[in-house]
């Protein structure tokens, strides 16, 4: 773990859950980025005396800040018909079944993304991250959309852009 597990993104117990601490603190995001093992010295420090999110329960969806484009209730429930039969609908539970499991499988968790399309279509994400989800998902994030790379089958990125030219003259410096 502390080789190896802090690093690509895996949490080490119950109590603190490092992908509920990047998701529910943007602060933390802008200062850290993907430099997982830094959350872990950052809650360590501070985080606990502060009472940051950093477990992965229903409460961390009130504080989820990254938005629909890596995760969508919806979405979640819709393409994993497994996890809804066993928790049920409720978006929170959802919420916390992905970032304590959901991203570890690259199960798809929105309706841009889906983790193990995006590793299959790009070789040199799979390659850089050694197919780990965890480091795929935040760079799809961070670089992907903005390189127009496709997310997940069902969303054509170029098509989209091509057929809305409002949007394309908007953002075309930008996917």
């Amino acid at each position: 773990f502390a080789l190896y597990g802090m690093t690509n993104g895996y949490s080490g117990s119950d109590e603190f859950n490092v992908i509920a601490y990047v998701m529910c603190n943007s602060d933390l995001y802008s200062l850290y980025g993907v430099a997982f093992d830094e959350y872990f010295m950052h809650y360590m420090s501070f985080g606990r005396n502060e009472e940051r999110v950093h477990v992965a329960d229903e409460n961390a969806y009130s504080e989820y800040w990254m938005g629909t484009t890596l995760f969508e209730a919806s979405a979640y429930q819709e393409q994993n018909r497994d996890i809804t039969n066993a928790i049920g609908d409720n978006p929170a539970l959802l919420f916390a079944h992905w970032i304590k499991y959901g991203i570890y499988e690259g199960r798809p968790s929105s309706y841009v993304y889906d983790g193990k399309y995006y590793m299959s279509e790009n070789q040199d994400i799979y390659n850089y991250y050694n197919g780990e989800y965890v480091g795929t998902l935040f760079h799809f994030y961070n670089y992907g959309m903005g390189e127009f790379r496709y997310g997940n089958a069902s969303f054509d990125v170029m098509g989209y852009a091509l057929c809305n030219a409002d949007l394309l003259e908007e953002y075309i410096a930008d996917g």
